[in-house]
């Protein structure tokens, strides 16, 4: 049986004012929603580095407001970013490998990373997206990093830092003197002992990897900075050559705000995407979408509401496609086509929000069927 401690409290008792006192441990003096743990080992055996990451949540991400906050798309963008990040809190993975990774298509990773961009908690972005530089022809991918939440932090550093440090103050060679020939000895000395170490194995690799990886970090610190700030971070040196078309266009043209949406159009915008997928939609996201949308500004009713009646139709229009291929068996009729299974389900959906249809024009008022002159009959008469 555990041993009590302070900090372990019945779950149906409350907290009395002598809990709330003591310290949580891992907060440090800072509430915490989540954090990203990283962890470095060296195998002796192999001669090399392994990194691994762990996600931790803390009671805060719920009592802070967060996951009131946070959508349920954000939050696997956020999980599944997080589990790309270095220890700056930098992650470079391609659309292809978002995609993959929450089970969808590239355009849709594309919308998920936007989207989470756009999110603000307590005025503060989460998610910085940096543009890639255009390098040899061709556009490298983009950076990502998320940011820390105000003064909680969402990504601690420090360990993954003094684990860093100690690991590689660990290694150390020695230069023995042999006929007075330097040569390297084939051990390792560490806090634990001595092993024998492959001469073979360069490893300046790992050392000459961190180098680049951190002078890539600072190029995109720099270039968060000129993007908040709207200036660049240094003034151009004028020189007899050319200067970059980013340093230009950075100066002369200020980008339009990206455009936010509501929670509703959000909410829409999750649902059509499965129903368009299931129903095989040849329209446009954006325009099924924007289609979904104004039908539930039309009716007028909660959000809440307006998705009850969009699982309706989306059921009204499964019983349809199965009655069309069930009747097609027997008498070898055609089924419902795929492009109008889309179009069937949102004229179930107007039907199950009770809005009118839209009124079709009158016959009298038709050009096509206005009266005809009569068509007189030209054979000549009998003689």
């Amino acid at each position: 049986m555990p041993k009590h401690s302070p900090h372990h409290r019945h779950p149906r008792r409350e907290p009395s004012k002598a809990d709330a006192n003591l310290p949580v441990p891992g907060t440090a003096g800072a509430n915490q929603l989540v954090t990203i743990e990283s962890q470095r080992e060296y195998d002796l055996f192999t001669g090399r580095w392994s990194q691994r990451l762990f996600v931790k949540m803390y009671v805060e991400a719920r009592s802070s407001g967060l996951l009131a906050a946070i959508s349920d798309r954000d939050w696997k963008t956020l999980c599944t970013l997080a589990t790309y990040m270095d220890s700056e809190g930098f992650c470079f993975p391609s659309q292809a490998e978002l995609a993959k990774a929450m089970g969808c298509s590239r355009q849709m990773a594309n919308e998920r990373v936007k989207s989470l961009a756009n999110f603000l908690f307590r005025g503060q972005a989460v998610l910085v997206v940096v543009k890639g530089e255009r390098t040899q022809g061709r556009w490298s991918r983009n950076g990502y990093r998320v940011l820390p939440i105000a003064s909680l932090g969402i990504f601690d550093g420090k360990t993954s830092k003094s684990l860093n440090n100690s690991g590689e103050a660990a290694m150390s060679s020695e230069l023995d003197t042999v006929h007075d020939q330097p040569t390297v000895s084939t051990s390792m000395s560490s806090a634990t002992g001595t092993v024998q170490l492959d001469t073979n194995y360069n490893h300046t690799t790992n050392k000459i990897e961190q180098e680049t990886s951190n002078s890539r970090n600072e190029s995109i610190k720099q270039s968060e900075n000129c993007r908040r700030t709207g200036q660049t971070s240094d003034a151009p040196a004028k020189t007899s050559g050319f200067e970059k078309l980013e340093g230009v266009l950075s100066r002369t043209r200020v980008g339009s705000p990206p455009r936010e949406y509501d929670e509703a159009r959000q909410a829409i915008l999750g649902y059509i995407t499965d129903i368009g997928r299931e129903f095989g939609d040849h329209a446009s996201l954006k325009s099924s979408t924007t289609r979904a949308h104004n039908l539930y500004t039309r009716s007028g009713i909660s959000i809440d509401a307006f998705l009850a009646r969009l699982f309706e139709a989306r059921a009204l229009t499964r019983e349809r496609v199965a009655t069309s291929h069930n009747s097609s068996s027997g008498r070898q009729q055609r089924s419902l086509p795929t492009r109008n299974r889309m179009a069937y389900f949102f004229a179930c959906l107007q039907e199950r929000l009770g809005l009118p249809k839209p009124a079709t024009p009158a016959a009298d008022h038709h050009p096509r069927t206005s009266a005809r002159t009569p068509i007189t009959n030209h054979q000549p008469a009998a003689s």
